[in-house]
């Protein structure tokens, strides 16, 4: 599933996640980033016209009636869980909207190859989240998983195996499909998400993979995704800047100083410090070449 999944998506070799100074060091010191529960984002449709556009093409003929069923039974069930990234470096309205907060915001540019490869902490055996381009348009959408049943129908009927009906071709995979499309307004987020289906609410399966944190709403789930570093028995021993390919300095004040500090991060995280090396550049101007640290051309004075 995931090599087909992947195989299918075109697009940017790096993608960003804008964060909090929080959020930049949990990351920076745990390799993890966290996916977070769907019922917690901000579109208040989120998944709802996913799972809409699902159901309609599952029951335009007999065959996505059996799948049907099962994505109707384990709606009660499963859970879906994000992290959310951006083809967009250095997005003004992205600054104001997810980065914004005492301490400067950030953005980290990762290698989409290393958010391939994540693994949910806690699987056994380990899990992958799937990695896939947002949709804006509800046609390609729906046309997207036309074209899945057609391939698995066309396996089936022929007698062959068939790769791509389990686990895509299932209740998880559909919930996947779900949690990629979005209403237009968001277009200019240009988002790719990093996807998991976790079987939260039938008391089975892995739940020492979730974790839950304190919110406005209560307890809020959400899950870690590994992507160096060591937890448990997942071991991902690569070279940050095979993960990382930029880290953002944000266009609130004290660009320099925030900057200075970032280094300090990176080198902790055993970065070889010519990558970080950062403190002779000003905001505003090109970034040296091999410098992970880059700064945000809307800054403020």
């Amino acid at each position: 599933m995931d090599h087909q999944l992947r195989e299918s998506e075109g697009g940017a070799q790096v993608l960003y996640h804008y964060t909090t100074l929080e959020g930049l060091i949990g990351i920076l010191t745990s390799g993890v980033v966290r996916a977070s529960y769907v019922g917690r984002l901000n579109d208040r449709n989120e998944v709802e016209v996913g799972l809409e556009g699902v159901r309609r093409v599952l029951s335009e003929d007999l065959y996505g009636e059996g799948l049907l069923g099962k994505v109707n039974e384990n709606d009660d069930f499963d859970r879906i869980f994000v992290a959310c990234f951006t083809e967009r470096e250095d997005s003004l309205p992205l600054w104001r909207g997810y980065a914004s907060s005492v301490g400067g915001g950030y953005a980290i540019g990762f290698r989409r190859s290393a958010l391939e490869a994540a693994v949910v902490v806690g699987s056994k055996p380990p899990r992958h989240p799937i990695l896939k381009r947002v949709r804006y348009n509800p046609d390609e959408f729906l046309a997207e998983i036309r074209q899945l049943k057609k391939r698995v129908a066309s396996h089936e009927d022929s007698g062959t195996s068939a790769p791509l009906r389990e686990p895509e071709w299932s209740p998880g995979g559909m919930f996947v499909q779900a949690a990629t499309l979005k209403e237009s307004g968001w277009s200019d987020e240009r988002e790719w998400r990093l996807v998991d289906v976790h079987h939260t609410m039938c008391g089975e399966g892995n739940v020492e993979e979730l974790r839950v944190r304190p919110s406005l709403y209560g307890p809020y789930p959400y899950l870690d995704l590994q992507l160096w570093g060591r937890d448990g028995d997942h071991h991902r021993n690569w070279p940050i800047e095979r993960v990382i390919e930029s880290v953002w300095i944000g266009p609130e004040p004290n660009q320099i100083e925030r900057g200075q500090g970032v280094e300090f991060l990176l080198r902790k995280a055993d970065v070889d410090p010519d990558k970080a090396d950062a403190t002779y550049r000003r905001p505003g101007s090109v970034a040296t070449s091999g410098s992970l640290v880059r700064y945000s051309r809307w800054a403020t004075r």
